[in-house]
């Protein structure tokens, strides 16, 4: 468990007890590339999988026609009106009313523990005994808008968190009309869409259903994500079960407005995005002035006949601290700590659990 870089080959790893996410910096723009997210691997030098040598997928020899390449490329946080015409994960408007905007990288930090998100946000938490963190740091030179995107993986939990902050470095106003959490690019295997909806006493219905050409996405303006659709989407593997299969969950640690969205396209890549709704969103972005975005959570746990404990632990130990009670109210259920929080919000024994 850990993050890594390679520094010759410009490549970052993310390791949980059973999975790898890899990214690439690549070009002499240097475009962050997502490369895998899959089981546990050890090596880093992965980059034959972008088919970075053969046109259009060619970086270096298409330096006069960026349509073809920048249309397949595996974007890590795809920008807007630049070339790529899958949807974006972030539209910025100036006061030219220009929304182009493309986010390059230009450095990184790695260290222990995971820092609190700003102004208070919901978000997992860890420390430096049981958590690393990188810092991946981004701007678009012509803008001037600088963002991190922060990715923090958890001893003995096979899940990775991610969040990103923007700021306006120029001097003039710029407004962000798109702000998602993170976006994936990978390829379509048999992956199905395995989403929760409901109503009113019969909440987090499953739908499963084949993933087809285009996009497909759930969501809500609603101000809270409601029991009408629930912010948490899964790719499911045609046959998977709980006791078999590929699943890739993803959920968002937030109750407001969302969009949780697949597209398929025609080269038969799924983009896999999430992040607060961008329907009448726009936040002003004056010079100096930043912006904290909502955390969002994805894992690819292993089979485990008896459901997926390694998810449960990160909710339950990184999200609620089963383990902090307010003193004088009834003793702490023995056992597991997930029984704790079960017992705290269902009584008799109503423990009132303490702020993180």
């Amino acid at each position: 468990m850990g993050i890594t870089y390679d520094e010759k080959n410009r490549v970052f790893k993310l390791d949980t007890p059973n999975s790898s996410y890899i990214m690439q910096v690549v070009g002499k723009e240097n475009f962050v590339a997502h490369v895998y997210y899959g089981s546990r691997v050890e090596d880093t030098d992965l980059g034959y999988l972008l088919n970075l040598g053969n046109p259009p997928d060619a970086v270096a020899r298409t330096d006069r026609e960026r349509g073809s390449f920048m249309d397949k490329f595996m974007h890590e946080f795809p920008g807007n009106q630049v070339g790529d015409y899958r949807d974006s994960a972030l539209e910025i408007v100036d006061g030219n009313g220009h929304s182009a905007v493309q986010m390059l990288y230009r450095g990184h930090r790695i260290y222990r523990g995971k820092p609190k998100l700003r102004g208070g946000m919901p978000a997992t938490f860890g420390t430096e005994e049981d958590a690393w963190t990188l810092e991946l740091r981004m701007e678009d030179p012509t803008l001037m808008i600088h963002s991190i995107a922060y990715y923090s993986v958890f001893d003995g939990i096979d899940a990775i968190t991610r969040s990103q902050t923007f700021k306006n470095d120029e001097d003039r106003p710029l407004t962000l009309t798109k702000a998602l959490t993170f976006s994936m690019d990978m390829w379509q295997e048999d992956y199905e869409l395995l989403t929760l909806h409901g109503s009113w006493a019969r909440e987090r219905q499953l739908d499963r259903r084949p993933i087809g050409y285009g996009k497909t996405s759930v969501g809500s303006i609603k101000g809270e994500s409601s029991h009408q659709e629930h912010p948490f989407m899964a790719l499911v593997s045609e046959k998977a079960t709980q006791e078999s299969g590929k699943v890739y969950g993803f959920s968002f640690v937030w109750s407001g407005n969302f969009l949780a969205q697949v597209e398929k396209s025609q080269f038969d890549q799924l983009r896999v995005q999430m992040g607060i709704h961008p329907s009448n969103f726009a936040f002003s972005l004056n010079p100096g002035q930043g912006f904290q975005n909502v955390q969002a959570v994805h894992g690819l746990p292993p089979p485990i006949p008896n459901g997926q404990p390694a998810v449960r632990r990160l909710v339950h130990f990184r999200l609620i601290d089963a383990r902090r009670y307010v003193p004088g109210h009834a003793p702490a259920v023995q056992g597991d700590p997930v029984d704790q929080v079960l017992c705290a919000v269902k009584g008799p024994c109503a423990h009132v659990l303490k702020a993180s």
